[in-house]
C-alpha cells in the first residue's frame, strides 16, 4: 500500500499525458472526423474514392459525404444492406423478400432518386469496376444474375449452372469477363468460356485477361496463371511441402498493373506474407505475423500502392517494399481502406471514424476537395414492383455534421482537422502531426458466474434419497417380470415397429 501511495502521483501524471485530451492540446492533428450514432451500426459501405459513405442503423440508411455531412436518408421496411458503386454515383439497397434466400433490391442515385427496384434477386451483389453492371449471386445455394445499371436483366443462371460456395467471384472492370471460383469463366452475354474449378483461392486481373490461383499436388503448392479460356500460362512450385503446415498457402491477390501477386498463409503457428512476381519469383516475405483465418478469401488485397493483410488480430498495411506503414487492432472494429491508401473508414458499434486525406500512411498526394453534395431524401416502399422509375417525395436532411471541437473534413494541405483512431490502432503520421486516440468503447459489463455448492449438495442428497425410496418400493410391490432369453429379431432404424 505504501508503494502505491509513493507512485500514485506518477501514475496520475502518466495517465493524463497519454490521454487524447493531452495529445489534442499539445500537438497539431491531421484531417478526419468522427460521428456518433444513436443505434448500433449494422453495415457500412464506401465509394472507391471515399467521397460517399453509407451507414445502416436498424431500418435506416444514411448517405454522407466526405465531410461527414448527411446527403439524404432512406427508411426501409426491414433492416437493409447498403452497397455504394465504385464511382459513388449509385446506392444499392437490399432488404429481405418473402423468400428467405432472395432479396428486394432498390437502386438510388446520390440525389435520393429511386432509379429502379426489383424483387427476387440473389443476396450477394458486386459492382463492376466501371459501375455499369451489378452481379448478384448466392454463395449458399448457387446461381447468379447479371443486371446493368439501368435495371435490365442481361442473364440469369440457376444453381445447376453456377455452383454454390461462391466464396470468390470476380468481374473485370467492364464486366467483359466474369469468374466464379468453382464454376469457371463467362462472357458478359452469359456465354460460358471455360468450365473450370479454380479452387477456393483465386483472383482475376481488372482487365480480365489473367487469372491466378494456387493448387496442392502431392503435398506441394503450385502457383498457376491462366488466360480466361483456362489455358495455363505458368505453373511454379511455391511451397515444397505442407505435410506439417496444411495452411501454408491461403488467400492470394493479383495486380497485373504492377505485375505482382501477394500471398498469405500460416507456417508453424505464425502468419506470413509473400510478394511474388508474375513468374512466381519471391520479391520478399514477412514471417512471424499473427495467424490468418484459413477460410477468409479476402485476407489479402494488393493495390498499385500498398498491400492490405487481415489477420486474426489486426488489419495491416505494407508498402510495396514490405515496410509496415499502419496497423489497427480488430477488436470490435471493421476497416475500409481506399486503394490509394489515403483514407480509412473505421466502423465501431455506434461510431464512425473517417481518417484522411493524409500522409499518415506514407502514400501519395492529398487529393482535391470533394464537390458539394446534393441534398434530398427517399423512402423504400414495402414491396417492390417489377420496375419503378422517377423520384420519390424529397424531404430535407437533418442531423449533426461534426461533433463539437472537431474541425476539418477531407481538407487540402495546410488546413488542420482531427484524425481519430480507435484504441489499439497504430501507424506513422506526417511530420509534425499526431493521431488522437479516443478511449475505447467499454464492453457490455457481465457478472461472473459463481458456483453455489450448498444448492448442489442439497440436490445430490435429494437425488440419492429418491433413489433409495424407489428401490425399496419396487422390492415390496408387484411381480417381477423376467427378461426373455430370446427377445426376437432386432429392428433396424428404418423398420416399422
Amino acid at each position: 500500500m505504501l508503494v502505491m501511495k509513493n507512485y500514485l502521483p506518477l501514475i496520475i501524471i502518466g495517465l493524463f499525458l497519454s490521454s487524447p485530451f493531452a495529445l489534442a492540446e499539445s500537438k497539431k492533428t491531421v484531417p478526419g472526423w468522427e460521428k456518433d450514432f444513436p443505434h448500433e451500426i449494422s453495415h457500412a459501405s464506401t465509394s472507391a474514392d471515399f467521397s460517399k459513405i453509407a451507414v445502416t442503423q436498424q431500418n435506416l440508411v444514411q448517405l454522407f459525404d466526405s465531410k461527414g455531412e448527411k446527403i439524404f436518408e432512406i427508411k426501409a421496411p426491414s433492416p437493409p444492406t447498403p452497397l455504394l458503386s465504385p464511382d459513388g454515383n449509385y446506392l444499392l439497397i437490399q432488404v429481405k423478400s418473402k423468400q428467405e434466400s432472395l432479396r428486394n433490391v432498390y437502386l438510388y442515385n446520390t440525389a435520393g432518386k429511386l432509379l429502379w427496384s426489383k424483387g427476387g434477386l440473389y443476396p450477394a451483389p458486386l459492382f463492376s469496376g466501371n459501375s455499369q453492371y451489378i452481379l448478384f449471386s448466392s454463395w449458399l445455394n448457387g446461381g447468379a444474375i447479371l443486371v446493368d445499371i439501368k435495371g435490365n436483366v442481361l442473364w440469369k443462371k440457376g444453381p445447376k449452372e453456377i455452383k454454390p460456395d461462391l466464396k470468390s467471384m470476380f468481374l473485370s472492370d467492364d464486366a467483359g469477363i466474369i469468374l466464379f471460383n468453382h464454376t469457371g469463366t463467362f462472357e458478359r452475354t452469359g456465354k460460358a468460356i471455360k468450365g473450370f474449378d479454380f479452387g477456393w483461392f483465386c483472383d482475376l486481373s481488372s482487365d480480365g485477361t489473367l487469372i491466378a490461383n494456387h493448387e496442392t499436388v502431392n503435398d506441394q503448392v503450385f502457383l498457376n496463371l491462366y488466360d480466361p479460356s483456362g489455358n495455363r500460362t505458368l505453373q511454379k512450385r511455391i511451397v515444397p511441402s505442407i505435410k506439417q503446415n496444411p495452411e501454408a498457402a491461403l488467400a492470394l491477390s493479383l495486380n497485373k498493373e504492377i505485375s505482382r501477386i501477394a500471398l498469405v498463409g500460416n507456417w508453424k503457428g505464425k502468419g506470413y506474407l509473400r510478394l511474388l512476381d508474375l513468374e512466381g519469383n519471391e520479391q520478399w516475405s514477412k514471417g512471424g505475423l499473427p495467424r490468418f483465418i484459413p477460410g477468409d478469401t479476402k485476407a489479402i488485397k494488393l493495390t498499385p500502392r500498398y498491400i492490405r493483410a487481415n489477420t486474426f488480430h489486426d488489419n495491416r498495411i505494407y508498402d510495396l517494399a514490405g515496410n509496415l506503414t499502419w496497423k489497427g487492432a480488430i477488436q470490435q472494429y471493421d476497416y475500409f481502406i481506399s486503394d490509394d491508401g489515403r483514407f480509412v473508414l473505421i466502423k465501431s458499434p455506434k461510431k464512425i471514424y473517417y481518417l484522411g486525406p493524409s500522409d499518415y500512411l506514407g502514400l501519395g498526394e492529398i487529393p482535391e476537395e470533394a464537390p458539394e453534395p446534393v441534398t434530398g431524401a427517399a423512402e423504400i416502399p414495402a414491396e417492390p414492383p417489377e420496375a419503378v422509375t422517377g423520384p420519390l417525395a424529397p424531404a430535407p436532411a437533418t442531423g449533426a455534421i461534426l461533433p463539437e471541437g472537431v474541425t476539418g473534413a477531407a481538407l487540402p494541405a495546410g488546413v488542420t482537422g482531427t484524425l481519430l483512431l480507435p484504441a489499439g490502432a497504430t501507424g506513422p503520421v506526417p511530420e509534425g502531426a499526431t493521431a488522437v486516440v479516443p478511449s475505447p468503447e467499454p464492453p457490455f459489463p457481465t457478472e461472473p458466474i459463481g458456483i453455489n455448492w450448498t444448492i448442489i449438495i442439497i440436490l445430490i442428497i435429494l437425488i440419492l434419497a429418491g433413489s433409495i425410496v424407489y428401490v425399496v418400493y419396487r422390492s415390496r410391490s408387484g411381480k417381477k417380470i423376467p427378461i426373455p432369453k430370446n427377445p426376437g429379431p432386432e429392428l433396424s432404424p428404418w423398420d416399422d415397429e
